[in-house]
């Protein structure tokens, strides 16, 4: 089936562009008006199609007539919403980080802004196999017997591959600076081989369920090891030109699921997921859990599925997997 960008849903709903706004709350419920619990979908201008959470309320409404639903923006306090949403048990969602809308009652699931190395942390605690990383300082000392040969150098914060550089373990420290370590706070981490064409997955999550699951691959080969180093961002999967298929592998998804646990206020969470070629071992890179990540309607993820030809919504019927699982976490936690 092609990708029809005017429709990236397959719904045949009405289009509204990422950056519309809502001017009032939208509520959603049984005419009766009998509530028992609310849940609050925060909405992020820019970050979503407002239509993705209108047709995620209408499958609840229907599926779960008891809970009241409402949809707000995330960039006005809207005081209304907040008094009324408190008279009832309440669960508030926002993939995004919580901005301007700031709920009086609730649990709260909504993103956060955590560096890459706070994330490989948090990681390892909770036993979901990641590459080791350190903070990059004049003192570090590295045992090449544990790292190897190659170490991949990335910065602290960012996205996309950039920064990103493999390079050799005795070469480290130099190339760190021209890359402007220091005063770029940067890290070193292990490095694992996805093959010559670099590959990784990127699957987005709802409370741990896989909401699309995508095999990324680079078109350009990256050059050979035993070549001279350092190499840039051609070691990284999202550099340059690539190719992505949706991707079935019941041993990522399986990863996908248990990684939500490492972070269990994150609803959102869109993590890269790697494969060592030569054991075949999973790894999880990051979760970027600050909430820019919702492509299935992003102005990026709309590019993607263009480009590809497949819409993300389809894989899992996404938008029932998000329905389904803010029922069941509505009916559990709202408070």
């Amino acid at each position: 089936m092609q990708f029809d960008p005017t429709d990236p849903s397959g719904l045949s709903r009405g289009y509204m562009p990422a950056g519309e706004r809502i001017t009032a709350a939208l509520t959603t419920g049984p005419d009766n008006g009998v509530y028992e619990k609310n849940l609050i979908i925060v909405h992020t201008p820019g970050a979503q199609d407002i239509e993705d959470f209108v047709e995620v309320k209408r499958r609840i409404s229907e599926r779960a007539p008891e809970i009241e639903v409402f949809l707000v923006t995330n960039d006005a306090p809207q005081s209304s919403t907040r008094k009324k949403a408190a008279l009832r048990p309440t669960l508030v969602f926002s993939p995004y980080y919580l901005k301007s809308f700031q709920p009086a009652r609730g649990k709260i699931y909504a993103g956060q802004t955590l560096s890459k190395l706070r994330q490989v942390r948090m990681l390892e605690e909770a036993n979901i196999p990641v590459p080791h990383a350190v903070f990059l300082q004049e003192d570090t000392r590295l045992d090449r017997a544990k790292w190897g040969e190659y170490v991949i150098l990335k910065p602290n914060t960012g996205s996309r591959g950039r920064g990103v550089l493999l390079t050799r373990f005795d070469d480290l420290f130099d190339s760190a600076r021209r890359l402007g370590w220091p005063d770029t706070p940067y890290l070193a981490q292990t490095f694992v081989d996805t093959g010559p064409y670099p590959t990784e997955y990127r699957a987005l999550t709802v409370f741990g369920e896989p909401v699309y699951c995508n095999m990324i691959r680079s078109e350009e080969q990256r050059p050979d090891l035993a070549a001279e180093l350092p190499m840039d961002g051609r070691i990284a999967s999202n550099s340059g030109p690539r190719r992505s298929t949706p991707c079935h592998d019941e041993d990522v998804l399986d990863l996908a699921r248990r990684t939500f646990r490492a972070f269990p206020d994150v609803p959102v969470q869109g993590m890269d997921i790697i494969r060592d070629v030569h054991t075949g071992q999973l790894y999880v890179l990051e979760v970027n859990p600050g909430g820019a990540t919702w492509h299935l309607s992003s102005s990026l993820g709309k590019r993607l599925q263009e480009r590809n030809g497949y819409s993300y919504y389809e894989q899992f019927d996404a938008l029932s997997v998000v329905a389904d699982q803010l029922i069941a976490a509505t009916r559990r936690e709202a408070l």
